[in-house]
């Protein structure tokens, strides 16, 4: 009996000196004095904003659809390179056995070229902006087609549709669909493979006008890569001695709960830890003792 009492005067002792301190703070009072962290203890609501930071930096995944990227190809190889080579050999017959001495311009059937323009050349239009360099009308653009070889034609079709299957496989989504219109217009316009530069810039034209996006909108992946962002996420660790609680100032839940879990509340849970590991060190400490006098 005097042991158990010894021991339990002894824990006592220990959890006197040891017990955090305990304050009465409630949610949306003000702090009557500043309480300072008796120990490392994680800011839940910092890690939260740390977490959403990580999965808003991971932008929304696109993937190709290949239906689009078909029906795309599709449109250019069997409507716009079609009935631009339609009309290109017609204007080659029309041009046929002609001298051409520089000095003069083959001149079209007028009512022949209005119809080129509102059927097989429908998707062509006028320049977007009619101020920039080699920017074109309709009609004139239906003439540069009517005056191309249809080698060109060919020739520039060979060239393009692969290029065009290459940006297609990347994807191209609809923030990307400007940029991208503007960089294979360049490439048509640079590329080499034929030196008539009004038929380049029909082409190109086209394409900025005709171009759409490919690319849909991938939800899986997109979550998954937000669930992976978020796993990288450490927490956020309040230092021992670090101001939770400010005086004067209104205590949140985040602060209250922070508290509560370092055993700093009086009308918190009680801390099982604290006791049973100091009545398990008071313990360990007698039986020492006990065992040095049985021995000494």
């Amino acid at each position: 009996i005097c042991g158990i009492v010894t021991c339990v005067i002894i824990v006592l002792l220990v959890l006197s000196e040891i017990m955090p301190p305990k304050y009465s703070v409630q949610v949306g009072e003000i702090a009557g004095e500043t309480i300072y962290a008796i120990g490392e203890v994680e800011d839940p609501q910092e890690t939260l904003k740390k977490e959403q930071a990580a999965m808003d930096s991971v932008a929304d995944i696109y993937v190709p659809d290949g239906a689009k990227t078909n029906q795309i190809l599709a449109y250019f190889e069997q409507t716009v390179f079609v009935n631009i080579k339609t009309v290109s050999e017609y204007g080659n017959t029309i041009r046929d056995g002609k001298e051409n001495t520089g000095s003069y311009i083959v001149q079209y059937d007028s009512v022949k070229q209005e119809n080129f323009g509102k059927n097989e050349l429908s998707f062509i239009s006028d320049s977007v902006d009619m101020l920039q360099e080699n920017a074109m009308t309709k009609t004139q653009k239906v003439i540069a087609v009517l005056d191309s070889n249809p080698n060109d034609v060919d020739a520039l079709e060979q060239w393009f549709i692969p290029k065009l299957r290459q940006w297609l496989d990347r994807g191209v989504n609809e923030t990307q669909l400007p940029s991208v219109k503007a960089n294979i217009a360049k490439e048509i316009i640079e590329g080499q493979v034929i030196d008539n530069l009004k038929l380049k810039k029909v082409v190109a034209d086209v394409v900025e006008d005709q171009l759409w996006a490919n690319s849909v909108y991938d939800a899986e992946q997109t979550e998954a890569a937000r669930e992976n962002a978020v796993k990288d996420v450490q927490p956020v660790i309040v230092q021992k001695g670090t101001a939770i609680v400010t005086q004067n100032t209104i205590v949140t839940q985040n602060q209250y709960d922070m508290l509560n879990k370092l055993g700093m509340l009086e009308e918190g849970d009680l801390s099982y830890a604290f006791i049973i590991g100091s009545a398990g060190m008071v313990i360990a400490f007698l039986e020492k003792v006990s065992l040095y006098d049985k021995v000494f």
